[in-house]
């Protein structure tokens, strides 16, 4: 059985997809993985009414 460690991880590569951005990693010891950043979703605010603005007409 190996030793254990704390996998100090490094990015081979990474793409951006329409889930977020995708990334190949690997650890020194051979381990490798994927991960996911999910992408942001922006949402965009109603307009303000300016104060002193009347909103019920």
């Amino acid at each position: 059985m190996g030793t254990r460690h704390e996998h100090l991880w490094s990015t081979e590569s990474d793409h951006p997809t329409s889930e977020g951005v995708v990334s190949y990693q690997r650890c020194a010891c051979g381990e490798r993985r994927v991960t996911l950043l999910p992408a942001v979703r922006v949402v965009q605010a109603r307009t303000a009414v300016p104060s002193g603005g009347r909103s019920d007409r």
